[in-house]
């Protein structure tokens, strides 16, 4: 059964799907927000706020509307990090049963407290010092961000992120 949330096909989708992320992290840049995912292709596994934009919503404006819809925060976007795809194939097929272009932003607070909502099962600030220890956890694109930003080193990131995955 293909998976329909709103009104968007996500599994199969005619044309990629674009959406944004935001890579939340603390004035200090000690602490970062993590979520857990309540739906697929990433459910149970610790990623970052974001979703699809939404017709007539500016790209930072989506980033913004998502990290408070999902953490409760209210944050100003400092830039972009990256622009990658995320293309789920399904065992040997062909063709993708997920394909999202993810538009990726580096935030900061301005107001709010951490709360899970949205799709999000779990929202919580990790330390800096703590991320090596939930790299199992977290989804192949929040590590290569977190490595892009220089919160967490991983050799298997540092020359890019290819962002094409298969669903055994």
């Amino acid at each position: 059964m293909k998976e329909k949330r709103g009104r968007v096909e996500r599994e199969y989708p005619k044309t990629p799907l674009v959406a944004v992320g935001v890579l939340i992290t603390s004035p200090q840049r000690d602490r970062v927000v993590l979520i857990e995912r309540k739906h697929p292709p990433s459910k149970g596994y610790l990623s970052i706020p974001g979703g699809l934009i939404e017709v007539g919503e500016t790209v930072k404006d989506a980033a913004a509307r998502e990290a408070k819809e999902e953490t409760g925060l209210n944050v100003k976007i400092i830039e972009l990090i990256d622009v990658i795809d995320s293309i789920w194939f399904e065992g040997s097929s062909r063709k993708p049963k997920y394909h999202y272009v993810l538009i990726d932003f580096l935030a900061e607070p301005v107001s709010g407290e951490i709360s899970a909502g949205g799709d999000v099962a779990k929202a919580m600030w990790v330390k800096k010092e703590k991320l090596e220890n939930l790299k199992e956890k977290m989804t192949e694109t929040v590590r290569y961000l977190l490595c892009k930003t220089g919160f967490y080193d991983d050799p298997k990131y540092r020359e890019g992120f290819k962002g094409v995955f298969r669903l055994d």
